[in-house]
């Protein structure tokens, strides 16, 4: 496998490439400009890239040509998981989308639920959602990296599919594998801004009660930033 590649990822990207399985094809669903394809080439992986619209899929063909790489890639038009054949690919990462799209996706190709396959995620929202739904999904969480980015902070998730379905904390949803992580105080800050403003959308009641509570557990966290 290459040792320097030309191609710079931001902190996001990069997180997700570390999670990945060397020698394992990867699918880079909703590729848009093609960085992350073209490196995850120049690393040596079998890649193949998708995304729902034709004009950033060009985008990605002109990046990777640029890279030299465009003949070690598939790009392909088309839904989340849905122009790949099931078992085609071992792993696959899906950045910058909502948690509900993610699930969507991974819901629509249920191939993926084998055991083994990995997922690397950067969802641009909802992140404790996705936490929640992957484990019920029986997705175990391996690792995750708060990162911050654009002055906004985000979690990139990695979990494998073992097949056991899990009812996890709220505790767990809220953070997960973060604490103690570099950037996890951002990301508890940014997690109980969040929460605050759905406690003020809500009426009173166990669910308020509970978010409360797990508010409270947030605040009282003594993590670095």
């Amino acid at each position: 496998m290459a040792t320097s590649n030309p191609v710079r990822l931001d902190a996001r990207l990069s997180a997700c490439a570390g999670y990945l399985r060397p020698g394992v094809p990867v699918a880079d669903v909703g590729c848009d400009h093609g960085k992350l394809t073209a490196y995850l080439a120049l690393q040596g992986f079998a890649v193949v890239g998708t995304d729902i619209h034709a004009a950033p899929l060009e985008t990605a063909r002109a990046t990777c040509a640029a890279a030299g790489c465009l003949d070690r890639v598939s790009l392909r038009l088309g839904d989340g998981l849905a122009p790949l054949a099931p078992g085609e690919v071992g792993q696959a990462v899906l950045a910058g989308i909502s948690a509900a799209t993610i699930l969507q996706i991974l819901d629509a190709a249920p191939w993926v639920r084998t055991p083994g396959f990995r997922l690397a995620l950067c969802p641009a929202t909802k992140t404790p959602l996705l936490r929640r739904e992957l484990a019920r999904r029986g997705f175990a969480l391996l690792d995750e990296t708060p990162v911050v980015a654009a002055g906004r902070c985000y979690a990139v998730l990695c979990a494998e599919y073992d097949g056991q379905p899990r009812q996890p904390t709220g505790e767990f949803c809220l953070m997960g594998l973060s604490l103690g992580k570099n950037h996890a105080g951002a990301l508890r800050d940014d997690t109980a801004c969040k929460l605050e403003k759905q406690i003020r959308g809500m009426s009173p009641g166990a669910e308020r009660e509970e978010s409360l509570r797990l508010l409270d557990w947030l605040r009282s966290l003594s993590l670095p930033d």
